[in-house]
């Protein structure tokens, strides 16, 4: 069996694409694993022993091309051919861009099991699984998703993650281990999500009095004159700068042998969970640290949105009480192991409750904010219409003032949930839900609209009658 899978975002992305590749080599030992990432985040497949082949593309520009209407097709898949005549039995694609799915279709050739994103052959979005769907649906910064990537990718291939599969440590390690060090990683993949300079000169200079290791700064070359900023302010024998000199190995060596890791969301952050090195991760800027944070037992999360406000004297608190395995004097996510759900004290969001509630069958969340309720009756309004407009095109499939009608329902129901969040996930996941039909006789697609707009009554009504003040109107309509 030849297995492909498909991992076009950033080096991040790739680093948390290595566990389910571990699990599929693991569960399929005798299969053949290809690989394809971008040439320019190729590095991190020189880690992965489980692969067989690696595929590299330039996808930045191939995939933008593939977004435009009009293009020559057969012309800019050229690059590609030669894998696709590879012939694979099962194509799994975690990269979760409309772009990318144009490339698993192509490459699947009308043949291969697809997981991931696709296309229909009407050239439509073809979103294959149901993890894909909630993915799209709730994944991002500023949604709520409640699951990590590296347990959403290891769910669209199909398999089980164990804590062996975590197990990216290299037994050949040339660091020397017999002195205590901690890595800082300084930078991250856009600015938003690093901390300024003056914050890291004063987390060095208060953290450097109470840890008697070398601190090693680290990170791409991008990020030299940072580094050279910090070391002109900072003058020590125990501030290594190492930032741009490394290479995948190396780094992945040296975070193998470091006391601890500290730094924001980012690459190297992953390379800390996959050699089970305890990570300080400062979670900043527009990320979701539920979605990207660190797996390796004991590491902790501080989250603080804007970076200029991070305390130095929290980080240096929080990273000490890590190392020395105390309790945490800031409430910060403790990671008990790469397999394990994340420990916290934050507040359930409404929101959060009405995701469990769709995708895991959890209890009906409640809310008592009047406008929430309003909302959901307000909902079970415009699904009373939908519902009367599919009855009337079913008698008449040429009623285009119906189809108008629904198509107004559909815009009516994004307009609510931008006036009101907390209903957001819950119209996110109908809209997600209708875009999976498919090209079938208009007989076909009406049943199965009708059925995704009963699913969604089915579900008001639960979220309704649980809710306070609710008007028996509202109940009805979402009957």
């Amino acid at each position: 069996m030849k297995i492909l899978v498909l991992q076009l975002a950033r080096l991040g992305d790739g680093l948390l694409t290595w566990p389910t590749l571990n699990a599929i080599k693991r569960e399929h030992p005798d299969a053949e694993l290809h690989l394809m990432v971008r040439t320019r985040f190729a590095s991190c497949t020189k880690l992965m022993a489980c692969v067989d082949k690696v595929h590299t593309i330039d996808s930045s520009s191939l995939l933008s091309k593939l977004e435009h209407d009009g293009c020559d097709f057969d012309e800019i898949t050229k690059p590609i051919r030669k894998i696709r005549d590879l012939d694979f039995d099962y194509i799994i694609n975690l990269s979760f861009s409309p772009s990318s799915s144009f490339m698993t279709q192509f490459l699947a050739k009308d043949k291969a099991i697809v997981s991931g994103y696709s296309r229909f052959n009407d050239g439509f979005l073809n979103i294959t699984d149901n993890t894909s769907s909630y993915i799209r649906a709730q994944v991002g910064y500023g949604f709520t998703n409640l699951f990590h990537l590296s347990d959403l990718f290891s769910t669209v291939a199909g398999v089980d993650l164990k804590f062996e599969d975590w197990d990216g440590r290299s037994f050949e390690t040339k660091i020397p281990q017999n002195y205590k060090y901690t890595v800082l990683h300084i930078g991250a993949s856009v600015d938003e999500k690093m901390l300024p300079a003056e914050i890291w000169c004063s987390v060095i200079a208060n953290l450097l009095p109470d840890y008697d290791g070398v601190l090693y700064l680290v990170g791409s070359s991008e990020e030299r004159s940072m580094s050279q900023e910090i070391c002109h302010h900072i003058s020590s024998s125990r501030l290594v700068d190492l930032v741009g000199e490394t290479s995948i190995e190396e780094l992945r060596d040296l975070i193998q042998g470091a006391e601890g890791y500290i730094g924001a969301d980012s690459g190297p952050l992953h390379l800390a969970s996959l050699t089970g090195t305890p990570a300080l991760n400062l979670s900043v800027g527009p990320v979701s640290a539920f979605e990207t944070g660190p797996k390796s037992a004991g590491s902790r999360i501080l989250i603080e949105p804007n970076p200029e406000r991070v305390s130095a004297y929290m980080v240096v608190d929080e990273y000490l009480a890590m190392i020395e395995r105390r309790a945490s004097p800031n409430q910060a996510i403790g990671v008990v192991s790469p397999i394990e759900e994340y420990r916290h004290s934050l507040a359930t969001r409404y929101e959060q409750e009405v995701v469990k509630y769709i995708y895991l069958d959890g209890p009906t969340p409640l809310t008592k904010q009047k406008k929430v309720t309003e909302a959901l009756i307000e909902l079970a309004d415009i699904y009373e219409v939908a519902i009367e407009q599919c009855q009337a095109i079913e008698l008449n499939n040429r009623d285009k003032i119906a189809a108008g009608i629904l198509d107004r329902c559909d815009e009516t129901m994004m307009v609510l949930a931008r006036k009101v969040p907390e209903i957001s996930p819950l119209v996110r996941w109908f809209m997600t839900e209708k875009t999976r039909i498919g090209p079938a006789p208009l007989e076909e697609v009406l049943e199965t609209t009708k059925r995704y707009y009963y699913n969604l009554g089915n579900t008001l009504y639960g979220l309704l009658t649980r809710s306070s003040n609710v008007e028996r109107s509202g109940e009805r309509n979402a009957r």
